[in-house]
């Protein structure tokens, strides 16, 4: 399972929410709509941010590339980003970094120093930047307004 999930989030949420509701909307279908909208957004630039990292193939092809929702009780969720279980243990390298550690052998510290892997802002902005979270938003702010358009006739 990818280990990031995508939620819906931003402002005037729960006023449109109940509005929808009391309009007796579908208002599953529309959540489950605006998060599938999510998806669509964040999945391209983490393709893109992960493409320059190909060795194997391992990790690119962790990527979870179709929505895919659950729902616990009255949430919902939908995974973004990498399978961990599958492949996906070195985005996390990837979006993080590595530290600098001493080479050390069966006598000890060698002296040396050992570069970790630096981290890769573009791959960690595809998923947790200010400008991809506001694109989210957006999405997700318009599918629940033109729902409650619809659902005013």
């Amino acid at each position: 399972m990818a280990r990031n999930k995508m939620t819906i989030d931003f402002q005037g949420f729960n006023e449109l929410y109940e509005k929808l509701d009391r309009l007796n909307a579908d208002t599953k279908r529309i959540t489950e709509k605006a998060l599938e909208e999510s998806f669509n957004i964040v999945t391209p630039g983490i393709q893109s941010a992960i493409a320059p990292h190909r060795h194997l193939g391992f990790t690119e092809n962790s990527l979870v590339t179709s929505p895919n929702l659950k729902w616990e009780g009255n949430k919902v969720s939908v995974d973004i980003g990498f399978d961990i279980s599958n492949g996906g243990i070195a985005s996390i390298f990837l979006m993080y970094g590595t530290p600098r550690h001493m080479v050390k052998n069966k006598y000890g510290s060698t002296g040396k120093t050992a570069e970790g892997v630096r981290q890769d802002m573009n791959l960690y902005n595809s998923i947790y930047g200010t400008s991809t979270q506001n694109k989210v938003k957006k999405a997700q702010q318009k599918v629940f307004e033109d729902a409650l358009r619809e659902a005013m006739g």
